[in-house]
Parts: C-alpha cells; structure tokens; sequence
C-alpha cells in the first residue's frame, strides 16, 4: 500500500490534514485512557465530575481510509479481515498503534492483534458509536 504522495504543491495541504488526523487520534486515545482509569479506579459514576459514558465505554472504534480505499487487517495468521480498529497509541504524529476489532452480532471484541500505521498514510477516519471492550 502506498501513501498519497502526488506532489510538491499539496504538501502543505497533506501536512495540515494530517495534524488534524493525528490530533483527533491523540483525542480518541486520551478519552479511551480516561475511560479505563476512571473504571480502573472504581470512582463513583453518579457525582457531577465523573463521566458515566467515560466510564462505560472505553472505545471508540474506527475505520482507517487511505488514497487507495478503506484499511483492511487480518485478524491472525489465518483469520478474517477487519477494518475496525481501537487507538492504543499515538507515537508522535509519525504512526499510531492500532487494535484490530472484530465486529460479530452486534458485539465488537479487542482482539490481542495490534498493528503499526503511518499516519501520513490516511486521508479520513470514520468514528463509531462507542462500546465497552475488555482491555487486557
């Protein structure tokens, strides 16, 4: 897979969608990693400073579009592909570490499959509907 590297003149467009890329992956990362320790911690879902979303729902699953159509992973050596993934960790505004999801009646499950992407590499991001998945 290549990245949309078309030419001089849409540099600084490319630069600027992916600032916007990368700081809406370090926003999802951080309300995840807020999720899991306001339930970490056991703090009290019903107070005014607490989230009870937050604390519900640690993931927000997302698909990965690059210049050449939506981002597949397979899950495992020899499992399904999937194209929802959790944010586990922004590195810089170079890559980010992703979770492979699957998806089975209704229910997404955090696989223990991660994988690597340039971020430079992705031209859109679409946000589901937050869920709960078991991080171990």
């Amino acid at each position: 897979m290549g990245c949309d590297t078309r030419n001089n003149d849409q540099v600084s467009n490319r630069n600027l969608r992916n600032n916007n890329i990368c700081e809406t992956l370090r926003r999802i990362e951080q309300v995840q990693k807020e999720a899991l320790l306001a339930s970490a911690c056991g703090r009290d879902l019903t107070s005014c400073d607490s989230s009870l979303i937050a604390a519900v729902f640690n993931t927000k699953p997302i698909s990965i579009y690059t210049s050449e159509g939506i981002f597949e992973a397979t899950v495992g050596p020899n499992g399904p592909f999937t194209r929802l993934f959790r944010v586990e960790d922004v590195k810089g505004c170079d890559v980010v570490v992703l979770r492979l999801l699957t998806l089975e009646n209704g229910v997404y499950t955090c696989t223990p499959y991660t994988c690597i992407f340039k971020i430079d590499c992705i031209c859109c991001l679409q946000c589901f509907d937050p869920t709960n998945c078991p991080i171990c």
